[in-house]
């Protein structure tokens, strides 16, 4: 390894990629045939938000050795880390066809499985690796986050504490480790994992969002939410929504079954009312327990610089969601207000996806969509009147057909925001490189 190279990689492990970048291309420049330099360098450009360059340096490694699993591996990588995880996929597949005996391979094969949401295939990946390699650390890693999303939390644990075992000082050890004791219900236990992996790698985001995640389970209430959220997480997204929308289906049948029933018609509205509301605050519990966590000496430390500045933010629309509430009590007379506070309780959402995008180009389009979807529903009063006084000079038929769309109106808010992730996710894909 030469001198440039050797303090390039030392300014990577420092999170210092500016200046690495400087002496990886001097390397380079008198190595051009090193595989391992043009590797370090692609990822450092991904680092960077220069991933279509660091492709570009991937692909020509392959253009000179298309028959180079390492090669297809580095390509992987870069797309794993630019969020590419079906291009990723492929690309180690290409790899393993060239080289099925590297067990290291096997292990990111695993990992794109997991980034792809599919636990089992991911741990059908790791066993391949670790038939190959028994210590291989790739490979255990991603099977223990694989046993975990699949719920099985007494082999993940074996694994995690396997994994310290063998290098008690790296920071994703104890990282892994404290994921596998928030899954079994021990919280408390997982904060001086977390603390000790941000000592040991301060640039480890993952364990800055499980210390976040530790510190919120001190709440009782929190503490409940979270075993839910795990239990979700094994859940389809699809799934979820279709017991919701057949709650409510069924909710709205007994409430036309019993309409000559005055006793019962408050206690199906109060359902209705729980059942609207739990599923708004989970939406948004995480952006909840950190504006708490914002107020508290250890929590802050736990939030990103972007975290506590979305805590702002998210106390603004929360606030906004609140005075249309107390406007609906007050004017007894229309839904708009309250389908006004839900929407900002949706924004809520879309500012914390604001926050976690990318700055720069990503970063900017999703503050113009957040911008416009809160302006289109601020103004849902004024096109709920305009569209109702349209009716008015239409003719009374008209007037049912305008207030339901006037009320369609108030729902595009809600949907921009609750897709709003899905938004932010085809912009990562598709950003440019910055420079």
């Amino acid at each position: 390894m030469s001198k440039d190279h050797f303090r390039a990689r030392q300014l990577i492990n420092q999170g210092r990629y500016a200046e690495a970048l400087e002496l990886l291309r001097k390397a380079r420049a008198e190595s051009p045939w090193s595989d391992v330099i043009a590797h370090d360098l692609a990822l450092t450009l991904v680092q960077l938000d220069r991933g279509q360059e660091g492709t570009t340096i991937a692909e020509q490694m392959i253009s000179e050795d298309p028959d180079d699993a390492f090669a297809h591996a580095t390509l992987g990588l870069v797309q794993l880390r630019r969020g590419l995880a079906n291009e990723g996929q492929e690309s180690f597949a290409r790899a393993l066809a060239l080289d099925p005996a590297d067990a290291s391979i096997h292990g990111l094969f695993a990992r794109a499985h997991l980034e792809r949401d599919k636990p089992d295939d991911a741990l059908a990946a790791t066993e391949t690796g670790l038939a190959l390699d028994p210590e291989n650390d790739l490979c255990l890693t991603f099977r223990a986050q694989a046993l975990l999303a699949l719920g099985r939390g007494d082999e993940a644990r074996a694994i995690s504490a396997r994994l310290l075992q063998l290098d008690p000082d790296d920071s994703y050890n104890h990282s892994l480790r404290g994921y596998e004791l928030i899954a079994s219900g021990r919280a408390a236990e997982a904060i001086p994992h977390f603390k000790e992996a941000l000592r040991l790698d301060p640039q480890n985001d993952g364990a800055r969002q499980g210390l976040a995640t530790s510190l919120k389970a001190r709440s009782p209430l929190f503490a409940v939410l979270l075993r839910v959220f795990i239990a979700l997480e094994r859940v389809s997204l699809w799934t979820m929504l279709g017991v919701l929308a057949g709650f409510l289906v069924g909710l709205n049948f007994l409430e036309k079954s019993l309409q000559a029933d005055a006793v019962w018609l408050p206690v199906l509205a109060s359902a209705k009312i729980v059942v609207y509301t739990c599923f708004l605050l989970s939406m948004i519990a995480h952006q909840l327990y950190e504006i708490l966590l914002s107020f508290d000496p250890d929590g802050r430390q736990a939030l990103s610089p972007d975290e506590l500045r979305a805590t702002r933010w998210y106390l603004a629309s929360l606030a906004a969601a609140l005075l249309c509430v107390w406007w609906g009590l007050a004017s007894e007379k229309t839904r708009t207000p309250f389908m006004m506070a839900v929407g900002f309780i949706c924004i809520v959402k879309m500012i914390s996806e604001v926050f976690e995008s990318t700055p720069g180009y990503v970063r900017r389009r999703m503050t113009w969509l957040a911008v416009g979807t809160t302006a289109l529903n601020i103004l849902t009063p004024v096109f709920s009147v305009l569209l109702i006084l349209l009716a008015l000079r239409s003719g009374a038929a008209s007037v049912k057909p305008m207030v339901k769309t006037a009320l369609m109106l108030g729902i595009v808010p809600m949907l921009i925001a609750n897709f709003s992730d899905n938004i932010r996710n085809w912009l990562e894909r598709r950003r440019p490189d910055s420079y």
